[in-house]
């Protein structure tokens, strides 16, 4: 999992994260599509990088603002402070505390994500693959879970308008990272709130999800390419079933992201701390 391939997911929003949208094909190409463009093994490796993150082991700021540095900005006049360069994410062009507002934002839905979307999905493909009746159902299936059809958007756009594409620097001015100087303080309080947060979340669990929910799908793909009882699929259940597993794969996809930019984003404010402390002395 590379800064470059991630940067380059988040910051151009309309291309597709894991797969391709193919919910209007026939089913038979749809789970054919599916599996020789090796969007499984896609996923795994992109869970597999998620157990394995540091966020996800319960990483932390390798500090918060110390002290020190933070008597130092209280005595200082924030007007001489402005002009210091400081880090941030490559790209950043919003306030270290407008860029936390859209990491908080898209938390709200990180945290929901195997019992909203990832286990509400299995249990949808679970039932089609046992019951072939519900695959001819002309009013579809019955998905469950408030993510099966929520448009990632909701959580990406905020991330993606505080990140300048063309931008390949990773220092700003301290008066554009910090409005004031107790947002510096804030902010490390409210990243170490987000990253306990996501440390709360099994990314092993996420990961064993994943792997069930697309061993069902590969053999509900061979039952409708070879068993006459699961051969009628409506249009619906086709739309449906292809949404499902496309959804799956832009949150997983995203999840990754997700902690690759807390990961940055402590980074850079550590940095930022290594500078303001040369400077407090």
């Amino acid at each position: 999992m590379t800064d470059r391939t991630l940067d380059f997911i988040i910051r151009n929003q309309k291309m597709n994260v894991a797969v391709e949208d193919i919910s209007g094909v026939a089913i038979k190409d749809f789970f054919g599509k599916i599996f020789t463009k090796g969007v499984f093994t896609k996923l795994q490796d992109r869970t597999k990088e998620v157990t394995k993150s540091k966020v996800a082991s319960g990483f932390k700021m390798k500090s918060n603002f110390t002290p020190k540095i933070i008597d130092w900005a209280n005595r200082e006049s924030y007007l001489n402070i402005a002009d210091v360069t400081v880090f941030a994410p490559v790209g950043l062009k919003v306030s270290y505390m407008e860029y936390i507002d859209a990491l908080e934002n898209a938390l709200t839905y990180i945290v929901d994500l195997d019992s909203e979307l990832l286990h509400p999905t299995l249990r949808t493909l679970s039932m089609a693959l046992n019951d072939p009746s519900l695959l001819a159902a002309a009013s579809g299936l019955s998905a469950s879970g408030k993510m099966a059809n929520l448009n990632i958007e909701v959580a990406t756009t905020g991330i993606t308008k505080a990140i300048n594409p063309t931008e390949k620097s990773d220092k700003i001015k301290y008066k554009q990272a910090f409005k004031r100087n107790a947002d510096m303080v804030a902010s490390g309080k409210r990243l170490i709130d987000i990253q306990d947060n996501v440390s709360k979340i099994n990314a092993s669990a996420v990961q064993a999800r994943v792997t069930a929910i697309f061993a069902v799908a590969e053999e509900l793909a061979d039952a409708i390419n070879n068993e006459e009882a699961y051969s009628k699929v409506s249009k619906k259940v086709n739309g449906q079933l292809s949404q499902l597993i496309y959804n799956c794969a832009q949150w997983v996809e995203f999840y990754a992201i997700f902690q690759h930019r807390l990961i940055v984003l402590s980074t850079a404010m550590f940095d930022t701390q290594e500078k303001l402390k040369r400077l407090s002395k």
